[in-house]
């Protein structure tokens, strides 16, 4: 969605990882992403969003657990991935993202063909969210807290914006979160949105105009 926003304006670099947390983020992904910063790969990034948590929040007695870190560790992690960043993008706007809330019940029925042993639920989701806003207070950097904005919701409706699994959004669920990552760059990186705003290119019509095709031009 992004992408499609700004396709004039900005490329849009996904590298978000299925699976990952900070841990194995900071271990073994964010070096190459420094060094094609470094080597100009792609431009110098304007804004750099990082969104971590769903799977941190693992529960270390659940199913999952091989993807569980410990809050104090991914509070830290957030703030030493942040920092790297600053370093190697020292131009570039930063933005946390907290974890978004879990479908308790949905997990619940997954669980029951994992031996009965839940793996994630919302009220850890919160606290990692917490923890989260804490690490972005603790290095100056704003956060957008998704997890607080689904959970004002009550739970029919925040829970019908996630697929069947309980934990990953749907298309709705998709398009709440381009309306809020749209909506904060817009409130804390005003000049970024700024320059969003401006085509770097125009739009097709004024060449449909200016430069259609004629008989003139004949066939090619």
């Amino acid at each position: 969605m992004l992408q499609q926003q700004y396709s004039r304006t900005a490329d849009v670099v996904s590298r978000g990882l299925p699976g990952y947390n900070t841990k194995w983020f900071l271990k073994y992904i964010i070096p190459t992403i420094e060094r094609e910063i470094r080597k100009e790969v792609y431009v110098t990034p304007s804004l750099i969003t990082v969104w971590f948590g769903a799977n941190d929040a693992a529960l270390a007695s659940g199913y999952d657990s091989e993807t569980h870190v410990p809050i104090a560790d991914y509070k830290e992690n957030l703030e030493k991935i942040v920092r790297q960043f600053s370093t190697v993008a020292p131009r570039a706007d930063i933005l946390l993202i907290t974890p978004p809330h879990v479908n308790d019940s949905a997990r619940a029925e997954i669980a029951k063909g994992q031996n009965g042993t839940i793996d994630r639920t919302n009220a850890m989701a919160k606290k990692y969210a917490q923890a989260c806003i804490e690490a972005g207070t603790s290095i100056g950097v704003p956060v957008l807290d998704l997890n607080s904005y689904f959970n004002a919701m009550n739970e029919t409706a925040r829970d019908a914006l996630l697929i069947s699994d309980g934990l990953h959004f749907n298309s709705s669920g998709n398009q709440e979160v381009y309306k809020q990552l749209k909506s904060k760059i817009e409130e804390v990186f005003p000049s970024l949105a700024a320059k969003l705003k401006r085509w770097q290119f125009p739009g097709a019509t004024k060449y449909s105009e200016a430069d259609p095709w004629t008989e003139e031009d004949g066939e090619r």
